[in-house]
């Protein structure tokens, strides 16, 4: 999949002008590295440090510590990111830094939260605890919640990533028996159809992009991101996770965004093409 990426339109970086297969790393410094579909590393980074790059470390910035959840909000072009460790929503602009976080007084009754997509003007956020794992509809102004679906009675238990195809229903990628299921959110009483994943490619599937096509999927535990069929869940392709906790996923355009956790001192957002 070789491409060219004007770098200049993410961030304000006079040093360099394009890249192919582009990677950020929010660390006060970003790296570019290759994209090698078979599911290699690609060749070694290279490092190129500065401050002035607008590309931030969510966590030393904004205590972001578990930022499990990523969107991408259609209308302009901002991001949503979910901070699991607190439960706190805040929009962010490429190239910029983290927005004010909206309410979300409703955070204290879950203890995860998870996948995070954005559809037809409002959030929707993937929350889990014993008996109570739902998608939250919320209001992105106000940080009210609009409704929410019960994934229990539908026999979802450990769901982790969402997103939402080109029909308008969303996708749940479920951990526990590494399916991804098919709800209509205008009719969220039941399952429309589900797609099972390999277990030859998945141990703990986590975040869910979908390209116009195809699905991405983050396996948490094996580090890959794996490219799966938009229709039948088969595997296509897949390449090594940036880093070791891969998992809120979002896709833009032609751009894949990946937030990553590898430990407690850094959250980490990536970007290829």
């Amino acid at each position: 999949m070789p491409g060219t990426y004007n770098i200049n339109t993410y961030v304000n970086a006079t040093m360099i002008s394009e890249v192919n297969f582009k990677l950020f790393y929010l660390y006060h410094s970003f790296y570019i590295d290759g994209l090698v579909a078979s599911g290699g590393a690609g060749p070694s980074p290279i490092a190129i440090t500065g401050t002035s790059l607008g590309l931030y470390n969510l966590l030393t910035l904004y205590d972001m510590a578990e930022p499990f959840g990523i969107a991408y909000n259609t209308d302009n072009g901002f991001f949503w990111i979910m901070n699991k460790a607190n439960g706190e929503l805040r929009s962010y602009a490429p190239g910029t830094s983290l927005g004010p976080s909206i309410s979300t007084t409703w955070a204290s009754s879950y203890t995860w939260y998870m996948g995070l997509a954005y559809y037809g003007g409002y959030l929707w956020q993937v929350v889990q605890d014993s008996g109570m794992e739902r998608v939250l509809k919320i209001n992105p102004s106000t940080g009210s919640i609009a409704s929410s679906v019960n994934l229990n009675i539908l026999g979802i238990y450990t769901p982790r990533g969402v997103t939402f195809n080109a029909d308008g229903h969303m996708a749940i990628v479920n951990d526990g028996n590494d399916r991804i299921y098919i709800i209509d959110p205008a009719s969220p009483g039941s399952v429309q159809r589900y797609m099972q994943l390999s277990s030859s490619y998945f141990y703990s599937p986590w975040g869910i992009a979908f390209d116009g096509v195809n699905y991405w999927v983050a396996d948490e535990y094996n580090d890959k991101i794996v490219k799966v069929d938009g229709t039948t869940g088969a595997y296509i392709t897949q390449f090594n996770a940036p880093g070791g906790g891969s998992r809120g996923m979002t896709f833009c355009t032609t751009n894949l965004w990946i937030l990553d956790s590898p430990g407690t001192t850094t959250s980490i957002l990536y970007c290829y093409q």
